[in-house]
């Protein structure tokens, strides 16, 4: 008996699943976007379950008040890349898995490629931009889009299959946008979450994605699963696709994604862990070794691979690789754009965006 034979024992005999199944598991490649609660423990149970390669996006650090929902995070772990602590956790356990990762915010400009030749995508997100982006180039690739949500007491999952059921924006159209804000969405900073609140939104995931990539068999297309953590009712809520769709729609307004176009243009995004903010754009990963060396001349410190944590009185910046940075303990995005300049980074145009990751 093979060692791949053994470790999957347990599966190969499962009813409707078996070798066939494990061998196209192994051959799937699978992008999870957003490494909190929900697409951590999603990172483990698809590698472990032996999806062949996994690429894991997210644009946050490891941080003391979400460790007691994200198991796979250590004490030690606290102010490093979230996607980098995760692909190191998965590679530990599962040898053979191929897993990249990306220490950026997920939007139009990059989110084709980020989806790459992606066999289905995954969202774990904490933002209702990242996750329209990401809808986007799932339907333009014709991509399977596991969606998934943990806020409260609540959780929320469907299989989003371009050209077979509504897109995540059918569901979620945006509404129209003033003074420059975002919906108004509640946060977990604001109504709280538990553990295994997001732990079930991650076992309701895991395990349509494996339907999707190794069976195809039972998934259940146009609904969404509902589930209340606090009354243990589970209740499936149809979902239609819409023809006005911009998405997905039969006239789709898709705005073409141009990299170029994006390049220098920086915004504040809100994260939802409160006094935190995300700076996108705001130097090229080219530079990041010339910024490094100035601000550890200076103080600052290297947290893993990624990033470097800079400290301004009681402000801290997680500056990343990939040109974006975390801004933790300022009132406002206003006040994150601030400390950047005062950094002598590049200026941010204040922009503001919530979730419930």
């Amino acid at each position: 008996m093979s060692i791949d034979d053994r470790y999957f024992a347990r599966q190969l005999v499962l009813d409707g699943f078996g070798r066939s199944s494990q061998e196209r598991l192994a051959r799937s490649k699978v992008l999870i976007a957003g490494l909190g609660g929900t697409g951590s423990l999603m990172a483990v149970h698809l590698a472990l379950a032996g999806v062949g390669r996994l690429t894991l996006v997210d644009r946050d650090v490891v941080s003391f008040e979400n460790l007691h929902r994200q198991p796979i995070y250590a004490m030690d772990d606290v102010g490093k890349s979230k996607a980098e602590v995760a692909a190191k956790f998965v590679s530990d356990r599962v040898p053979r898995l191929k897993v990249a990762y990306r220490t950026e915010s997920i939007d139009q400009r990059n989110s084709l490629d980020l989806l790459g030749n992606a066999d289905l995508a995954v969202d774990c997100l904490d933002s209702m931009d990242g996750r329209r982006a990401l809808n986007s180039s799932c339907v333009e690739r014709k991509k399977p889009f596991v969606h998934t949500g943990a806020i409260g007491w609540e959780v929320s999952e469907a299989v989003l299959w371009p050209g077979r059921t509504a897109c995540f924006e059918c569901l979620f159209p945006p509404v129209a946008q003033t003074h420059g804000e975002y919906e108004d969405l509640p946060s977990c900073d604001q109504v709280g979450t538990l553990g295994p609140v997001v732990a079930m939104a991650a076992s309701l995931g895991a395990t349509d994605a494996i339907k999707v990539l190794a069976t195809q068999e039972r998934v259940t297309l146009g609904r969404m699963t509902v589930w209340d953590g606090r009354s243990g009712e589970i209740h499936r809520v149809d979902i239609k696709r819409r023809s006005d769709c911009a998405a997905c729609g039969t006239h789709s307004a898709r705005a073409v994604k141009n990299p170029q176009s994006q390049i220098g243009k920086s915004r504040v995004i809100e994260l939802c862990g409160g006094r935190e903010y995300y700076v996108t754009n705001i130097l090229s990963p080219a530079h990041f070794a010339d910024a490094g060396r100035r601000f550890l001349a200076r103080g600052a410190e290297m947290r893993g691979e990624s990033i470097v944590h800079i400290r301004v009185g009681e402000v801290e910046v997680s500056l990343f690789r990939a040109g974006g940075a975390v801004v933790r303990g300022v009132p406002s995005a206003r006040e994150a754009a601030k400390v950047i300049k005062e950094l002598g980074l590049e200026g941010a145009e204040v922009r503001f965006a919530t979730g419930n990751a």
